[in-house]
C-alpha cells in the first residue's frame, strides 16, 4: 500500500487507487499520515475535522470514521494506542517521508563531494511531487502548518539540485532550471545566486550581472528589501571577472544560517546536557531544531543563566540577540517586550514603508506617534526585520519570563515563530505554574504543540557535585550535605559559609 501527498492525497494499493471514503475520512487518514511515527490524540483528531467547533457526538463520529478507514486499508493500518490512534505502514509507503529521506541523502552526499549522487537523489526526490501538497484539503485548517513545510522543503531540494548541476559543471542546464526556479520562487535568494553562477560559469557575464539586478528589483519593489551579502559578494567577483569561484560555492543547505568558525560555549557548571540541546538547537543541527524551545523550570532553576549563555553564543558568531524579558508588572504593556527587545537591537537601514510598518512598535521609526490599525501589517513588519537580519547574519530571538507575556506580545511571537523558524532562533524560558495559568500562554503553547513546532527543555536542580563545585569558591569547606539540599542554584548562592 502507498500513501502520497505530495498533490492530491490518493491511497494505491497493487497498482490501483483506493477511495479513503467521505471528505472527513480522507482529511482523518491525511491527520495521521503528517503526524506518522506518532500516537495522534482522539481529542487533537476530534478538534481538527472540526476545526475547534466539534458536534456533540464528536467522539462516536470519530470512531466510526476509524472503522470505515480500517475496512478500507485493512485492519492492521490504523492501530490504537492509548486514546490514541498510529498509521502502522511501512515508512517508505508514505511519499513526503521518501522525500524527505532522499533529500537528506542528496545534502549528504553533497557535503562528502558527491555531486552525481546528490543530483539523482534529490532529482528522485522532486520527481515524486504531482502538484501543490495536500491539494484537495487545502483548506483544512490542520494542514496549513504541513503544507507549508513540505513546500520550503521542495524549494530547497530545487536549490540542491541545482548546486548539483554547477558542481558537475552542467551549467547550462543549471541555467534552464534556475530560471524555471526563480520564476516560482522569486524571493529565495539562494536560487538567485546559483543562478547567477551558472550563468557566468556558462560564459554568460552580461546575463549574470542582469540576473542580479532582476534579483534586486523583486527584492525591493516587492518587500522593500536589499539583496543580502552573498548575492552582492557573488555581483562584485563577477564584475572582477574571478575565475575561480569554487570556495563561494556553498555544499550545505543548513536549516539555519550559522557561522563556520564557532568560538568555544562558556562552562556551565552542572548543564551540560541542557546547553548541548540548547547550542544544538541555536546552530540548527538538533533534530527538534526550528520552532520554538521553551526552557522550563521553576523560578532561579537556572533558566536566565542558560538564556544569558545563548546570547553570548550567538553574538560570539557575528550574530544579532534580540532579548526581552517578561515582567508581571508590565502585563497590561501591549507588545512591551517586543518593544523593548527591538529598541535594544542593532537595527539596519530601514526603507520607509517598513519604517511606517514598524512605528507602533518604535514610534521614533515613523517620526510621529501611530496608532495600531492593523495587527497583521505589524506582524508582517516584524518579520520581514528579522528575516532581513537573518539574511545577513544568525539571528535569534530570546525571551524570558514568557508566563507574564501579554496576549498580543504572544500573539506576535507566535506569528514569527510560525513564519521564520526555518531562519531565526527562538528560545524562551518560563516558570510552569504560572505558564499554565496565563490563558494566551496555554492557548499558544497548545497551538505551537499541535503544529509540532514546540520543543520543551526541563531545567531541573543542579547535582549534589555541581553543587559542591559551584559553592566551592563563595564557601570554601561548605556543608555538602548542606547545600546539597537547595533545590536552585539561587538557593546555593544564598547558602551562608559555615
Amino acid at each position: 500500500m502507498e500513501f502520497r501527498i505530495l498533490g492530491p492525497v490518493e491511497v494505491m494499493h497493487d497498482g490501483q487507487t483506493v477511495a479513503p471514503g467521505s471528505p472527513k475520512q480522507r482529511a482523518l487518514l491525511v491527520n495521521l499520515i503528517v503526524h506518522y511515527g506518532k500516537v495522534v490524540s482522539r481529542d487533537r483528531l476530534i478538534e481538527d475535522l472540526w476545526a475547534g467547533s466539534p458536534p456533540s457526538t464528536g467522539l462516536g463520529v470519530l470512531q466510526n470514521y476509524i472503522s470505515q478507514l480500517r475496512k478500507v486499508l485493512g485492519t492492521t493500518v490504523v492501530v490504537t494506542r492509548g486514546t490514541g490512534y498510529f498509521l502502522d505502514v511501512d515508512p517508505d509507503s508514505i511519499d513526503s517521508v521518501r522525500f524527505e529521506r532522499l533529500v537528506e541523502q542528496g545534502r549528504t552526499a553533497l557535503q562528502a563531494g558527491d555531486p552525481s549522487h546528490a543530483g539523482q537523489v534529490v532529482g528522485e526526490a522532486l520527481g515524486l511531487w504531482r502538484g501543490q501538497a495536500l491539494a484537495d484539503i487545502a483548506a483544512e485548517a490542520f494542514a496549513q502548518a504541513e503544507i507549508s513545510r513540505l513546500h520550503e522543503l521542495r524549494a530547497v531540494a530545487v536549490e540542491l539540485g541545482l548546486e548539483a548541476q554547477i558542481a558537475r559543471g552542467r551549467h547550462r542546464e543549471a541555467v534552464g532550471a534556475g530560471e524555471a526556479a526563480v520564476a516560482e520562487h522569486p524571493f529565495r535568494e539562494r536560487l538567485w545566486w546559483l543562478l547567477m553562477l551558472a550563468l557566468y560559469r556558462s560564459g554568460r557575464q552580461a546575463d549574470a550581472l542582469r540576473a542580479y539586478q532582476r534579483a534586486r528589483t523583486a527584492l525591493r519593489d516587492e518587500l522593500g528589501l536589499e539583496p543580502g551579502s552573498e548575492l552582492r559578494d557573488l555581483e562584485a567577483a563577477i564584475l572582477d571577472q574571478r575565475r575561480n569561484l569554487d570556495e563561494l560555492l556553498v555544499t550545505t543547505t543548513p536549516r539555519r544560517r550559522v557561522a563556520r568558525h564557532p568560538r568555544p560555549a562558556t562552562p556551565l557548571l552542572g548543564r551540560a546536557e541542557e546547553w548541548s540541546a540548547i547550542e544544538a538547537f541555536l546552530d540548527g543541527s538538533a533534530d527538534t531544531a526550528g520552532g520554538l524551545l521553551l526552557l522550563v523550570g521553576e523560578p532561579g532553576i537556572g533558566k536566565t543563566r542558560l538564556l544569558k549563555e545563548a546570547q553570548r553564543h550567538v553574538e560570539g558568531r557575528g550574530g544579532i540577540v534580540i532579548a526581552g524579558r517578561g515582567f508581571e508588572a508590565k502585563r497590561g504593556r501591549p507588545y512591551g517586550v517586543w518593544v523593548d527587545a527591538l529598541r535594544s537591537a542593532p537595527l539596519p537601514e530601514l526603507d520607509r514603508n517598513l519604517r511606517t510598518a514598524l512605528a507602533p512598535l518604535l514610534p521614533e521609526l515613523g517620526g510621529a506617534p501611530t496608532q495600531l490599525d492593523d495587527p497583521n501589517r505589524l506582524y508582517d513588519a516584524v518579520a520581514r526585520l528579522l528575516s532581513m537580519l537573518a539574511d545577513k547574519v544568525p539571528v535569534a530571538v530570546l525571551v524570558d519570563d514568557v508566563q507574564w507575556l501579554d496576549e498580543p506580545t504572544f500573539m506576535l511571537l507566535h506569528f514569527a515563530v510560525r513564519h521564520l523558524a526555518a531562519s531565526v532562533a527562538f528560545v524562551a524560558a518560563a516558570r510552569p505554574a504560572e505558564l499554565d495559568e496565563n490563558r494566551a500562554s496555554a492557548r499558544i503553547v497548545q497551538a505551537l504543540r499541535r503544529d509540532d513546532a514546540l520543543s520543551e527543555l526541563f531545567v531541573g536542580p543542579l547535582t549534589p557535585a555541581s553543587i559542591a563545585q559551584l559553592t566551592e569558591p563563595i564557601a570554601p569547606g561548605a556543608d555538602t550535605e548542606e547545600t546539597a539540599s537547595c533545590s536552585t542554584p539561587a538557593s546555593v548562592c544564598a547558602t551562608p559559609a559555615s
